[in-house]
């Protein structure tokens, strides 16, 4: 089987277009890897790294190779699974969960982490000076733009999710930037679109059979 047909037929119909030769070089990297329609396809930035591993030599972007290639119907593009996906910062896609409860739990793990840290005066507030870590509450305050002795009550305002949810994993963020330590055993919810994934087409693998 050559890929050298299904290349000149791309640049043949391409040749007004400046990235022509860099689609065939990337429609003939995914007939030479197995990507057909029988795969399970790579996604775009896993063949950005495989291009660039494999010293492949393009001067425009995979994601415009791609599109051009899908005009062409040369490739195809598909999700795999839900459009999208709620990923837990340590169980990893957790689609199909109970996805309230999950906040709960991680948003009380936080809360507790934050008046672990909380000086045993009543109503006072523990504020990092000269040089210390700053505390989770100043930096959930911080974060949340509200005054430090309110941070649980903003953390619990609004819908579970997406509000609540969303200000969790911003406070979540927030630590793990910052130049100290959890402190806790909680984690950050967030949803993500699932990335498209892509192969050659039927069109293009029967090209590269036909050129035997």
């Amino acid at each position: 089987m050559s890929v050298e047909k299904l290349k000149e037929t791309i640049v043949e119909h391409e040749d007004s277009t400046r990235s022509a030769e860099d689609q065939a070089e990337v429609a003939a990297y995914l007939w030479e890897n197995d990507y057909t329609p029988v795969s399970d396809g790579i996604k775009r930035t896993e063949l950005e790294e495989e291009l660039e591993n494999a010293e492949v030599d393009i001067e425009h972007s995979v994601e415009t190779c791609l599109l051009n290639l899908r005009d062409l119907d040369f490739v195809r593009r598909w999700i795999n699974g839900p459009q999208i996906l709620v990923i837990h910062d340590e169980q990893g896609v957790v689609n199909g969960e109970p996805l309230e409860e999950m906040v709960e739990e991680e948003q009380t793990a936080l809360i507790e982490a934050i008046q672990d840290e909380d000086p045993p005066e009543e109503g006072s507030e523990t504020i990092a000076d000269g040089g210390e870590p700053p505390t989770l509450r100043k930096i959930a305050a911080e974060t949340l733009d509200v005054g430090a002795s309110v941070v649980e009550t903003e953390l619990k305002a609004g819908e579970m999710v997406p509000d609540q949810m969303e200000k969790h994993r911003k406070v979540v963020e927030a630590i793990e930037e910052a130049d100290r330590e959890k402190n806790g055993d909680y984690h950050a919810l967030r949803f993500i679109h699932n990335p498209y994934r892509y192969s050659l087409t039927t069109k293009a693998v029967s090209i590269c059979e036909e050129s035997e």
